[in-house]
Parts: C-alpha cells; structure tokens; sequence
C-alpha cells in the first residue's frame, strides 16, 4: 500500500470515529474543521472530504444526504460503526488497532 493510499485510509477511519463521537452524523464542513482539529491538514479541502464521503457510502460505512444541493451530511451506519471499533475490517479503512 503506497503511503497516499494509507493516509486515505487512516482518514475514512479518522472520519468515522468523529462520526461516532458526534452522535452519528455531521455535515462535510463540520468534519472539515474538526479532521483539522485532530491534525489532518495536508490536501484537506472540501472536495477531498466529500471524495471520502462517497466512497465510505459506496463501502456501505455511512449513508449522504445532499441539503440544498450545497451541504452534504453523513450518516453512520451500523457496519461504518462496527468498523470504526474495529469489529469488522472494511477495504480501504484503517483498521483502529494496525500498527499495535
């Protein structure tokens, strides 16, 4: 796995665990800002969470509600917090215990 390839699966799982300690949804700006606050800045733009959004859903780790055709929101699903526990293990999401 080449390094971009494992940044952008420790962020899918950085973006689940904050999906889950903040009740289990949030909009794309709100985990812009708090990827931020856990240090994930490099190449973090709106288009790059919202790239990451879509291919959790597509992996069936969170469901996308678009509001107004400009705030996309996300949903956690049971799978996306399983795999955010490290109950299951999800292509292309970290696992939280690698490197343990």
């Amino acid at each position: 796995m080449t390094y971009a390839q494992e940044n952008d699966a420790f962020r899918r799982l950085k973006i689940l665990q904050l999906l889950v300690e903040d009740g289990g949804q949030a909009s794309d700006d709100k985990l812009i800002t708090a990827m931020r606050a856990v240090g994930e800045r490099i190449g973090l733009d709106l288009a790059a969470v919202r790239r990451m959004l879509r291919e959790l859903e597509a992996r069936d780790c969170l469901t996308i509600e678009l509001v107004r055709d400009t705030v996309m929101v996300a949903r956690i699903t049971e799978h996306g917090r399983m795999a955010a526990a490290g109950d299951i293990m999800v292509g292309g999401v970290r696992s939280p215990f690698q490197g343990l």
